[in-house]
């Protein structure tokens, strides 16, 4: 089976990582891996256009929440595009720099401006320990700083923020592991694919397929809708979950805004400061639960559209760490 995996960002990235231990365990055919770079919608047109046969985007950060132009995409593309798997990351952030560069040399530190933010105590704690400023550069992703500074082999006075495979892809050094303020920060990415109305042909893989799934793997869904601005209409619509013992897992609401272009007449029924809810719940095994509760969202919402079915991701128990106390490890 040959398929092509399309990932937001550069090589070495993030990303990339995460759709290498998605895909990998689960293909035994050729892959493709195309980097798309950093603009989410050339993913969503791609995928759409069957030039994809799936798509990784980042979508959430356990330090900062949900990104907000995924959902804007997501919900653009959602007649020809669904969600059909999800996947959680462990980020571990490195400090990387040319041969020859040590952590008491570095004025200038470049990454993607949430990995900056990401590694601020260490940032400071280095700046302290040196006792010098130290410039902090927005890139448009940490593996293109990578890339960048890999290419300039006279630089020794600036490092990247990166993955360790970005480092040895672009032959920098790592001289700090682990530099993130949350050692156990996690980005949580959506696997997307064409809708079958669109193309004729989606999930390839048949990774949202219910009977692909172990008895201790539950199904995910997420939907969007939209209701109406009177009083008791957001407890209406939580109750036709709650009524059917559903387990909302995340809620978000976003401007209305968010459905300009729509391929259909959505958009004009909004004014603005209307709200857009995203919804992600898990999916009962009772297949007339999930039909009743659809209907009964439709009763109290003014449109309704579904996003996607798959596979929820089994989180290992982790506890959210202390931020590490730099100045200390650097004395050590």
């Amino acid at each position: 089976m040959f398929i092509t995996v399309g990932f937001q960002g550069s090589e070495g990235s993030f990303t990339n990582k995460a759709a290498t231990n998605f895909f990998s365990p689960i293909c035994s055919g050729s892959i493709i891996f195309s980097p798309m770079g950093a603009n989410t919608k050339t993913i969503f047109e791609q995928v759409g256009a069957g030039n994809l046969s799936y798509g990784v985007i980042p979508v959430e950060s356990s330090n900062h929440g949900t990104m907000p132009m995924y959902l804007e995409s997501l919900l653009k593309h959602s007649g020809n595009v669904c969600i059909v798997g999800e996947t959680i990351e462990r980020e571990h952030h490195c400090l990387c720099a040319q041969a020859g560069t040590t952590e008491g040399s570095i004025v200038r530190i470049v990454s993607h401006p949430i990995i900056l933010e990401d590694c601020s105590v260490f940032i400071e704690a280095l700046a302290a320990r040196s006792d010098i400023t130290i410039e902090q550069v927005s890139a448009s992703g940490s593996a293109v700083a990578c890339k960048q500074l890999g290419a300039d082999s006279t630089n020794t006075t600036s490092a990247v923020i990166c993955t360790r495979d970005a480092a040895a892809l672009y032959g920098l050094n790592v001289l700090s592991q682990s530099v993130g303020n949350d050692r156990n920060s996690e980005t949580r990415y959506i696997i997307i694919s064409a809708s079958a109305s669109a193309t004729g042909e989606t999930d390839v893989l048949n990774l949202s397929s219910n009977q692909s799934r172990n008895p201790n793997e539950k199904l995910k869904g997420s939907m969007t809708l939209s209701i109406k601005n009177t009083p008791g209409s957001m407890f209406k619509m939580m109750s036709c979950f709650a009524m059917r013992d559903i387990n909302i897992l995340k809620i978000e609401s976003r401007p209305s805004s968010a459905a300009i272009g729509l391929n259909d007449s959505v958009g004009s029924v909004f004014r603005h400061w209307d709200m857009i809810f995203f919804i992600d719940y898990e999916i009962s095994d009772d297949e007339s639960t999930v039909a009743g509760l659809w209907s009964n969202l439709n009763e109290y919402c003014d449109w309704t559209r579904p996003l996607g079915v798959y596979k929820q991701f089994v989180q290992q128990a982790v506890t959210v760490t202390e931020r590490a106390d730099w100045n200390s490890m650097l004395d050590i």
